[in-house]
C-alpha cells in the first residue's frame, strides 16, 4: 500500500553525508534506497544489545530499512541495501512505540533511521505526549551529518554510533564511502557533546550517553588500534563495544574480497581487547567468539507488492556499477 508522502522537506534530500539532493516526496529513491515511504524490517524486543540496553525484556528494537553506506560485509543487506521491509505511517511508528513500552522494553532502539529523520522525529514527539517515557537510543553506522543531530538534540538520550575504520582506503573500499572516516569522528564528537556524562539507573541500564561499537575486521588489527586509541581520547565520557561477531555471510563476494572470506580469529580479538585495556579504556564490552553468527540476524519482513522489492534491488545494484 502507497502512503501519501508525510514530510515535504527531502525535496532535495540532505539527511545524510551523501547528500544526493533526490526529490524523496516522489517515487525517486535517494542513494540510500528510499524514497518517501518509510520502511521497517522489524520491530521487536531486542536482547542482543549491549548489557545496558537490553537487560530485563531487552531493548525496543525498530529496524528501519536503506543505509547511506553501502558495507560489503552487512549482516544485514537484505534490509538495508535488498529491499526488505514494509512501509509504515508515522501514526503506526508512535503507537508500536508504545506498545513496545507497554511490552516491557527498557529503551526504544532505533535502528539505521537517518533516511527517515523527519518521520522518526515527528513519531517521538507524538509518543512523548502520549506517555512514552523510555530511553531513545539512536542507533547508527556513524555516517551522520551534524544537522541531522541537531534535529535530534533533545530528543535522544543514548547514541549508539559505529565507528568502523579510520582508514580512508579501507572506507572507500569496505563501506563505498572514503568520507567516512572524517565524518563519523566529528559525528561521534558531537553526539557526545549532546549527551554528555553518562549515565545509569539503579540496574545498570544507560538513561543517557554515548556508546561507541567497533567491529573488528579479519585482516584489521592495525584499523582497530587507531580506532580504539581515537576512542581513547575520550576517556570515561563514553563506554566503547568492542565486537568479535564478524562473520562471512551469503551476501558477501568472496571473489571481490577474500580477506573478508573467513571469520575473525580468536588470536586477534584477544590482541584488540589487550590493546583497549592497555589504552586504559575502562567502559568496555567485549563479546565471546562464539557471538560470530549469522543465527543473530532477526527475520525481516518483506514488502507485500513483489515489485517493490524488485525495483530496490534492481536500483541497489545499478548503483553499485
Amino acid at each position: 500500500m502507497l502512503f501519501p508522502p508525510v514530510v515535504t522537506q527531502n525535496t532535495a534530500c540532505e539527511l545524510c553525508p551523501r547528500a544526493c539532493h533526490a526529490d524523496r516526496t516522489t517515487v525517486k529513491r535517494g542513494m540510500c534506497g528510499n524514497d518517501y515511504r518509510m520502511r521497517i524490517g522489524r520491530i521487536m524486543l531486542h536482547e542482543w544489545e549491549e548489557p545496558c540496553l537490553s537487560y530485563g525484556a531487552g531493548a525496543g528494537a525498530v529496524f528501519f530499512g536503506g543505509c547511506p553506506l553501502g558495507c560489503v560485509y552487512c549482516q544485514n543487506m537484505e534490509l538495508s541495501q535488498f529491499g526488505a521491509g514494509v512501509y509504515r505511517t508515522v501514526e503506526e511508528l508512535t503507537r508500536e512505540m508504545l506498545l513496545l513500552q507497554e511490552k516491557g522494553a527498557v529503551c526504544i532502539d532505533l535502528v539505521s533511521a537517518t533516511p527517515f529523520a523527519y518521520e522518526v522525529v515527528s513519531a517521538l514527539e507524538g509518543a512523548k505526549k502520549q506517555g512514552l517515557s523510555l530511553p531513545i537510543v539512536w542507533n547508527t553506522g556513524g555516517y551522520e551529518t551534524l544537522a541531522t543531530l541537531s534535529m535530534l538534540d533533545g530528543l535522544v538520550d543514548v547514541y549508539l554510533p559505529d565507528l568502523k575504520t579510520l582508514s580512508v582506503a579501507r572506507a572507500k573500499r569496505y563501506l563505498h564511502a572514503a568520507d567516512y572516516p572524517t565524518v563519523a569522528k566529528r559525528a561521534i564528537a558531537e553526539m557526545v557533546r549532546q549527551t554528555g556524562a553518562l549515565i545509569f539507573n539503579e540496574k545498570g541500564g544507560l538513561l543517557r550517553g554515548t556508546l561507541v561499537r567497533h567491529l573488528v575486521l579479519p585482516h584489521g588489527l592495525r584499523d582497530t588500534v587507531r580506532v580504539l586509541s581515537h576512542l581513547a581520547e575520550y576517556g570515561e565520557t563514553v563506554i566503547v563495544s568492542l565486537m568479535s561477531q564478524y562473520t562471512p555471510c551469503k551476501h558477501l563476494s568472496r571473489e571481490d574480497y577474500p580477506e573478508l572470506a573467513s571469520p575473525l580469529s580468536e588470536r586477534d580479538y584477544k590482541a584488540a581487547c589487550r590493546y583497549a585495556e592497555e589504552l586504559g579504556i575502562e567502559n568496555l564490552y567485549t563479546q565471546e567468539h562464539s557471538s560470530a553468527s549469522c543465527a543473530y540476524i532477526p527475520e525481516w519482513e518483506y514488502p507485500s507488492s513483489p515489485f517493490d522489492l524488485f525495483l530496490n534491488m534492481a536500483e541497489e545494484a545499478e548503483k553499485r556499477q
